[in-house]
């Protein structure tokens, strides 16, 4: 498209017209009569998420600064709580049952290698999942992996050889 703009001719007084930009305004949900989703997410209260998740229904309840900081970075969409992660993409939050799930995929599963934690944590994080102690969680779960114990790292050969 920029080429074909170099080879345009443009008169003077049709530049200004071109490139005018009018305010463009939307109205907000309420105005157009949309009403928003209800939320029902429920979180046991022994959940990481509880406090985040109650926050997040009801921002004006009593709820400590430390749990209004933290909320800012969370946001529910369709009854699950996301993360924001630093690069804006929503990284889903899971529970204790979740977590050993996915960290057994990850470490153990159809294309799990028994990788180290930090790998672990890499890949959880890269599949879009989160929770606060992921890498303790993940440095415990490879320690106590029995293949892991009894045949030591696994070695990589280098191809060719």
């Amino acid at each position: 498209m920029a080429q074909l703009a170099l080879g345009v001719q443009i008169s003077e007084g049709l530049s200004e017209e071109l490139f005018k930009v009018e305010k463009r305004s939307l109205s907000s949900v309420f105005e157009r009569g949309i009403s928003p989703e209800v939320m029902v997410l429920t979180v046991m209260p022994d959940d990481w998420r509880h406090d985040i998740v109650s926050y997040l229904k009801a921002p004006n309840g009593p709820h400590s600064q430390q749990v209004w900081r933290r909320a800012r970075y969370y946001v529910i969409r369709d009854e699950i709580l996301f993360r924001i992660g630093s690069d804006d993409l929503l990284m889903k939050c899971l529970g204790k049952k979740e977590q050993l799930i996915a960290m057994t995929e990850v470490h153990e599963g159809i294309c799990g290698a028994h990788q180290a934690c930090i790998k672990m944590r890499w890949l959880l994080r890269r599949h879009g999942y989160y929770w606060p102690t992921i890498l303790k969680n993940c440095i415990e779960y490879a320690k106590g992996c029995q293949d892991c114990q009894r045949h030591g790292p696994v070695q990589h050969v280098p191809v060719g050889l």
